[in-house]
């Protein structure tokens, strides 16, 4: 017999062999893996356990009652503070302000200047 020729037996054999190597790995990934599933498992329940044992009791409706009773009280925009802007002037000056930055950036572009006031 040639040397480079196997034999069935040895042919058989080799096969064997390598099916269980494979065999093998594929058990090692599969253990890994399930090692990792069952760490990731367990972290996600400790950050939410963490989560709920942080504050024990704490109602959340309470807290938004208390928080639409706040806004019931103080107010969330700037209408009040708008007459005191009127009587400093401030709009008439933050207007002269964008007109002039407005038309700095069209002369920049080169578009013709608008003849129309920005807040009129």
């Amino acid at each position: 017999m040639p040397p480079n020729i196997l034999s069935v037996t040895s042919y058989i054999h080799l096969l064997q062999e390598l099916t269980f190597q494979i065999s093998k790995n594929i058990q090692q990934q599969l253990l890994i893996n399930m090692h990792f599933s069952q760490a990731l498992i367990i972290l996600t329940a400790a950050a939410l356990l963490d989560q709920t044992l942080a504050h024990p009791g704490h109602d959340i409706r309470e807290e938004i009652s208390e928080r639409n009773e706040f806004f019931k009280n103080n107010k969330r925009n700037l209408d009040h503070c708008s007459n005191s802007l009127k009587k400093r002037g401030m709009q008439g000056s933050q207007q002269k302000r964008r007109e002039a930055a407005i038309a700095k950036a069209r002369a920049e572009l080169g578009l013709p200047q608008s003849q129309y006031s920005v807040l009129s």
